[in-house]
């Protein structure tokens, strides 16, 4: 029977970083945050684990992510799973599941808090115990299809221009948190990533808020995705600023301070498409709020 190894953190390794790359490519995923780190930016809080067989190939990785977990006013420690890449000649073999358990086991002692919003991690998980499938939920905010914004001058950042993206970097690396009640640090390049894969447009700066704010206006529907600051923004304010005339709902990527008015808060229970959260809550209880963890902070 062949036997495997369990390395990690071989960042430093030029042969494992090339296998790295090699099996994004093999499983064909195109502009996956692995890729984007290790040819740009390798994060000090990220840690690649891997299996490797006898010749000393790796087989299976799977990216771990050492962050902070605010809930409330306490900070607890916090491992996040992104992204499960294994050969296609190793697939069902339980090489997933071995590799997966071995890092819960690492971690299990020195965090509060180890989850996973990766669909190929998941299916795993289900099979791990202590992990869960959690409940998430959106929160929204009905507005007033009549109201019309302030009208203040407003940036579009260009995240092609070294400048903008710097700037927009050093923001979501010191910012003051977007949410009080649940929100995460230490995972700078992960939000990075989301806001170039997903939201590279939609990026804006707030000159008279020393804001930067990423938005998104569809189909009547204002969707707030984050604010990034070093000094705590007003969302109420914020919205009334930038909310245009003819929008009947804002949408918010993170859970927004209890004193936002009016805000409801719509469950996912029976939709099963949003329910990506797999949970091993072992010290922090996030359980006790209706979690929604902010979405640019999710490895997927």
């Amino acid at each position: 029977m062949e036997k495997f190894e369990l390395i990690y953190d071989y960042r430093d390794n030029k042969r494992h970083n090339l296998e790295l790359l090699a099996l994004i490519k093999r499983e064909g995923t195109k502009s996956t945050y692995e890729d984007w780190m290790v040819k740009y930016h390798w994060d000090d809080n990220y840690i690649p684990f891997a299996l490797v067989n006898e010749k000393g190939d790796i087989v299976c990785n799977v990216g771990v992510m050492k962050m902070n977990v605010f809930v409330g006013n306490t900070k607890y420690k916090a491992t996040q799973l992104i992204s499960l890449l294994i050969k296609d000649s190793y697939k069902n073999k339980g090489l997933e599941k071995k590799l997966l358990t071995q890092i819960v086991n690492k971690f299990g002692n020195v965090v509060d808090l180890i989850y996973s919003f990766d669909s190929t991690i998941n299916d795993f998980l289900k099979e791990i115990s202590d992990f869960k499938l959690s409940e998430e939920f959106r929160y929204i905010k009905p507005w007033d299809m009549t109201k019309t914004s302030s009208g203040i001058i407003i940036k579009k950042m260009d995240l092609n221009n070294t400048k903008d993206f710097d700037m927009l970097y050093s923001e979501i690396k010191h910012t003051t948190r977007v949410s009080p009640i649940l929100s995460t640090s230490g995972d700078a390049s992960i939000k990075m990533f989301n806001i170039l894969k997903y939201y590279d447009r939609n990026v804006y700066y707030v000159p008279s808020k020393d804001a930067v704010v990423v938005f998104v206006n569809d189909d009547h529907v204002f969707k707030l995705v984050s604010v990034y600051s070093k000094s705590n923004s007003n969302i109420e304010d914020l919205l009334n600023t930038l909310v245009p005339e003819g929008t009947r709902q804002v949408e918010f990527g993170f859970i927004p301070d209890q004193s936002i008015k009016d805000v409801e808060i719509l469950t996912t229970e029976h939709d099963m498409n949003k329910r990506k959260l797999y949970i091993h809550d072992i010290s922090a209880g996030v359980s006790k709020w209706k979690i929604c963890f902010p979405v640019l902070s999710r490895g997927r």
